[in-house]
């Protein structure tokens, strides 16, 4: 439903946004920069090459997830720390750099609307999709999906109060600077160094 009505809205902004002169971005954007350099990376590239790299790209995804889950659980007994925590920080920096690098150079590109919406779409991506998926497919193997390792102690209750409120807190304040940044059109400097700190204090008290 959620991409269904994405689709659709962009379908009717763009028809709404054709030929109206004030959604025309500023010349010093250089809008036509952009593009060109994008296109002409891979203007020269045949189709076929491309579709074989993006086949060999998600087999070396899911071959990456099948160790990395691995060597997750290796770490977290090792440690002897929940595996909740080693998921939401070593886990979840990794699986989020190939995003690091996209907003990256999404920003060196000027195209700072990808960055925002790629982090947006993937909270909804991982909330509703992964999530779903992943609970239909321990329903369908006849195994439960666990909150918490039950064979660890407190694990449930470091999850209640250190991973949760810093995940609702990040949101709201995210919230915070959406609206603020809506009304100007960009986002402050300023709002990234609390969202850095709070990564920071998070990550600690969960090892701690």
């Amino acid at each position: 439903v959620y991409l269904a009505i994405s689709v659709r809205w962009a379908a009717q902004h763009k028809r709404q946004s054709a030929g109206d002169d004030a959604t025309q971005l500023p010349a010093d954007a250089a809008p036509d920069a952009v593009f060109d350099e994008v296109d002409a990376e891979g203007s020269d590239r045949p189709l076929g090459l491309i579709l074989a790299v993006l086949l060999v790209s998600l087999v070396v995804v899911l071959l990456a997830g099948r160790v990395t889950v691995a060597a997750a659980v290796q770490v977290a007994q090792q440690w002897a720390v929940p595996q909740h925590v080693i998921a939401a920080t070593i886990v979840a920096l990794g699986t989020s750099l190939p995003e690091l690098v996209v907003g990256i150079k999404a920003v060196q590109r000027g195209a700072g609307e990808m960055l925002v919406g790629n982090v947006v779409g993937a909270d909804i991506l991982n909330i509703l999709f992964v999530a779903g998926a992943s609970a239909v497919g321990a329903a369908a193997a006849g195994q439960p999906l666990r909150l918490v390792d039950p064979t660890v102690a407190d694990g449930g209750t470091q999850l209640l109060t250190v991973q949760v409120p810093m995940m609702l807190l990040a949101l709201v304040y995210f919230r915070v600077c959406i609206w603020k940044a809506s009304q100007r059109g960009s986002f402050d400097r300023w709002m990234g160094a609390p969202l850095l700190v709070l990564f920071a204090i998070g990550t600690v008290l969960q090892f701690v």
